[in-house]
């Protein structure tokens, strides 16, 4: 295959082959031959956003030879780590993180059992690359698409987890959410309220027990259950907008925090979630949960079956712990005609270091985010987010 024809191959929805990742992989390696040639490219790409300056007294300007992670800050003479304190925070080595970014701007999105051979890592480091960025790209997808129930991708939980039980089928766990959030069909109204309401009560309680980082708390104390806008967030908590909207993040995933229109947030109550006439749609979610016979729209049920025929034709199978990370990588490669270059690269360097303790807490919500097709995968027509 001539290089010249890769972009048709790409764009056209064909499978992404040995042949085209070979492609893909002298084109990289012609750009950035060399592990500096890659860190200079982060570098560059951390001026670009405006996100690198001295930890100490906040200076941009930073003396950097070629390739070189550390800089020496001319002003106050104390060295920093250009990639100390972002998401590619402690990286060991630039090329796989910037080959993977690299290969999903192009709508490439492969497992990581097959990245690792192709960028000569341990399987396990290209799992922990794939995991990272797909919480990156989750906290970009909160607008787009439909939210359906976990429920409606029974067919790829192959995978066990540490959220599956011993001895027991992946299943399970859908199971047992399923469990803890079923209402009884014949109750009647005054029975249902109650129920959801003690439901969600013992939720909010739970978050109390959470522990959260620094830049979390921070958030989290200054959140209630009125509506705040995130650029008031930050002149209450004196942090930028990238760490304000990482925290965020973490918060909605933890479900202590609900993000409202507008770039609004509330800490979660049980007054949010049943505030006027929420409390009817409360029990309609509810309800879903205990009713397996549910039947989606014709729509929807064509969006859930694209995204299993892409879950098991990419990956085969996975655990329902990380569900939302494999429809992040869906709406990647569903977006790569419209995909803006650099864009995903620009979205690490706005986010927090993500640590193994998170990727291992974290459980995909009981509803999940699916983009909605091929043509308007959360892109506007002219490349740019819509969002």
């Amino acid at each position: 295959m001539s290089d010249n024809s890769l972009n048709f191959n790409l764009f056209s929805g064909l499978v992404v082959t040995d042949e085209i990742l070979n492609v893909l992989l002298r084109q990289f390696n012609a750009k950035f031959p060399t592990e500096k040639d890659c860190l200079e490219e982060l570098y560059r790409r951390a001026k670009v956003e405006n996100v690198f300056c001295c930890r100490y007294c906040k200076n941009k300007k930073i003396e950097k030879k070629y390739g070189d992670r550390v800089g020496k800050c001319p002003r106050c003479y104390q060295r920093t780590w250009f990639t100390g304190g972002t998401f590619f925070n402690r990286i060991r080595t630039a090329r796989p993180w910037l080959l993977a970014i690299w290969l999903m701007e192009r709508g490439v999105v492969i497992s990581s059992s097959r990245f690792h051979k192709f960028a000569g890592i341990a399987q396990s480091s290209a799992l922990n690359i794939f995991k990272k960025i797909m919480m990156v790209v989750q906290n970009h997808m909160q607008e787009v698409g439909e939210t359906l129930p976990s429920s409606f991708f029974e067919l790829v939980f192959f995978k066990r987890s540490r959220e599956t039980k011993a001895r027991e089928h992946p299943l399970s766990e859908q199971e047992e959410m399923e469990k803890q959030l079923a209402v009884p069909a014949v109750s009647g109204d005054a029975n249902c309220e109650k129920d959801i309401y003690n439901s969600l009560e013992a939720k909010e309680k739970e978050s109390l027990g959470i522990e959260f980082d620094r830049c979390e708390k921070e958030v989290y104390d200054i959140l209630s259950a009125d509506p705040i806008h995130i650029d008031t967030l930050c002149q209450k908590a004196k942090l930028p907008v990238n760490k304000i909207s990482a925290a965020l993040t973490m918060l909605e995933l933890r479900g202590v925090a609900v993000r409202l229109a507008g770039d609004r947030y509330t800490r979660y109550t049980v007054s949010t979630e049943l505030k006027g006439s929420e409390l009817e749609t409360s029990k309609i979610k509810l309800k879903l949960f205990s009713q397996p016979s549910f039947a989606a729209s014709a729509g929807i049920k064509e969006l859930v079956d694209a995204a299993i025929s892409f879950i098991r034709n990419k990956f085969h199978g996975v655990s329902r712990k990380y569900l939302q990370n494999y429809l992040a990588a869906y709406w990647l490669e569903l977006a790569k005609p419209k995909w803006k270059r650099n864009l995903l690269l620009k979205w690490c360097w706005h986010f927090e270091p993500i640590c193994y303790k998170q990727i291992l807490a974290y459980v995909s919500p009981v509803e999940v985010k699916l983009p909605p097709n091929a043509s308007s995968a959360g892109f506007s027509k002219s490349g740019v987010q819509s969002f």
